[in-house]
């Protein structure tokens, strides 16, 4: 199960598909709680919740399905550079 997130520039906007619905720039978070893991989680910084917990690094892709990134840490950065805005 793939989890795309993309971002819409004209709303200014973060998309995750199949799931929260639309999040704003600078609203969340992907984290790699174990530098030598798999694993990362994506937290909504504004709430204080994990959006998703623990999901292998090759599941996030974005809307042409390629993945993030080819490891933990750089599918992490690529991530956070999407939800700041930096990544446009």
């Amino acid at each position: 199960m793939s989890i795309i997130i993309y971002i819409d520039q004209q709303a200014n906007a973060i998309f995750v598909e199949d799931a929260n619905g639309v999040q704003f720039l600078n609203s969340l978070q992907a984290i790699l709680v174990n530098p030598i893991d798999t694993f990362l989680s994506v937290k909504d910084l504004a709430r204080d919740i994990d959006i998703f917990t623990a999901i292998p690094f090759a599941e996030f892709v974005d809307q042409s399905l390629m993945p993030y990134g080819v490891d933990a840490p750089s599918t992490v950065n690529a991530l956070n550079s999407l939800f700041t805005g930096s990544g446009l």
